[in-house]
């Protein structure tokens, strides 16, 4: 009879742990490459490349608005939601950061003039 209720104890405690929602990871950096067939991406952040799946509900956004897979495309700067499931980096939302060209940096301060004497 012990042994009987501790293996359903240990049963039970297995199932909830493969019920528990994986935890969620970000990445930034580049799309490396992208097969929309078969909904994944690979992105390159730092030495490290990383292949994700997107996710069936995966929201892309493009600077602040609403987005689709089309606009994913290789050398792209990205910020990456992702989770593990089944084994795979399933991305369930995509930022795709603005373009370069169109960021706005700050101007360099401006040197004082030297005092006359």
């Amino acid at each position: 009879m012990y042994a009987m209720i501790r293996s359903l104890t240990l049963a039970a405690a297995l199932v909830l742990c493969a019920a528990s929602p994986a935890a969620a990871a970000t990445l930034h950096g580049k799309i490396t490459q992208v097969d929309v067939k078969a909904r994944t991406f690979s992105v390159a952040s730092g030495k490290s490349v990383t292949q994700l799946t997107l996710a069936s509900d995966v929201q892309i956004m493009k600077t602040g608005s609403t987005s689709s897979t089309s606009e994913l495309a290789k050398g792209e700067e990205v910020t990456v939601d992702y989770k593990l499931e089944h084994g795979k980096q399933v991305a369930s939302r995509v930022d795709i950061q603005p373009d370069a060209a169109f960021r706005t940096t700050p101007a360099a301060p401006s040197k004082p003039a030297p005092p006359h004497h």
